[in-house]
């Protein structure tokens, strides 16, 4: 599968997306020459930004069911790793589109078509998702971002106006979500970064009651994701040597599978149903504070 890179640049950023999953690739400040984004470093994690749609996560024994069939779905959907078409292109803009073809219909009975617009604004990157239901039937969906930026051990996150997150666990085997939630209280709103934190895989929060998260970095330029009210965000990193070289942002309107699930995709934690013919948004916003 050949992929296609495109650069966006203003007088403060350069963006590099690829139209392989509409996925960043880089955020280079570039009066600093500094990126933001994790480099994709296979021996760590190779991802960068990926999006996932049209599951988050895991489903049970990596299937759903809807109206008496069954359907195979991978982790975290198949956008990720599907081909982009670019619709729209400029010099501080540019949008992919995915939409349904024979290919997704046999694993993913809707048809829809997906937009994800990357825009320069000064020294802010705005991410606009739009999803329409191309299909005569409600259409049932998770789709979250999954942005990955550099980080260093002790760097700490900012949630607006929380003192305590409710998280829940994957089960080490099957990364199913786990019964149960543990309070994970925060010091002035904030958590401090450990390899620690990431030995049982995922923090996954439940309805944060937030609009953005900052990573402060002692060594590096803060970044400061807002996005659109989420029911669950996950922050995830892979520790190296115990320490951290990133940590993931992930605001996600859906979640895995817990262990007790019927395969139902209408019963799914957090699904999103969009009526025939509708149409919805999810925004997102990087910046440098």
């Amino acid at each position: 599968m050949m992929e296609k890179l495109y650069s966006i640049e203003n007088g403060h950023m350069r963006v590099e997306i690829s139209d392989l999953g509409a996925e960043m690739r880089e955020i280079l400040l570039k009066r600093r020459g500094e990126s933001l984004l994790w480099t994709g470093d296979p021996a760590v994690w190779r991802g960068h930004a990926p999006w996932l749609f049209p599951v988050i996560g895991r489903l049970k024994d990596d299937y759903f069911t809807f109206r008496g069939r069954r359907f195979d779905m991978p982790m975290h959907g198949f956008a990720r790793k599907a081909l982009f078409t670019a619709v729209e292109t400029g010099e501080d803009a540019v949008c992919f589109e995915l939409s349904d073809s024979p290919e997704t219909l046999a694993v993913y009975p809707w048809r829809f078509a997906l937009r994800v617009a990357y825009r320069l604004r000064g020294e802010e990157l705005e991410i606009a998702c739009r999803l329409r239901n191309r299909d005569d039937k409600p259409m049932f969906f998770s789709l979250g971002a999954h942005p990955g930026f550099l980080c260093s051990e002790g760097d700490k996150l900012f949630f607006d106006g929380v003192n305590e997150l409710t998280c829940h666990r994957l089960t080490a085997d099957t990364h199913l979500l786990r019964p149960g939630s543990v309070a994970v209280l925060l010091d002035g709103h904030a958590l401090t970064l450990s390899g620690a934190l990431f030995e049982a895989d995922a923090m996954l929060l439940k309805s944060p009651d937030i609009a953005g998260v900052t990573l402060r970095r002692a060594v590096r330029p803060s970044v400061r994701l807002t996005f659109d009210r989420v029911p669950w965000l996950g922050v995830w990193s892979k520790p190296v040597d115990g320490g951290l070289r990133y940590v993931c942002l992930e605001p996600w309107l859906g979640v895995d599978d817990p262990v007790d699930s019927d395969h139902e995709i209408e019963h799914k934690e957090a699904i999103q149903r969009l009526e025939a013919g509708g149409e919805t948004a999810f925004n997102l916003t990087v910046q440098t504070v």
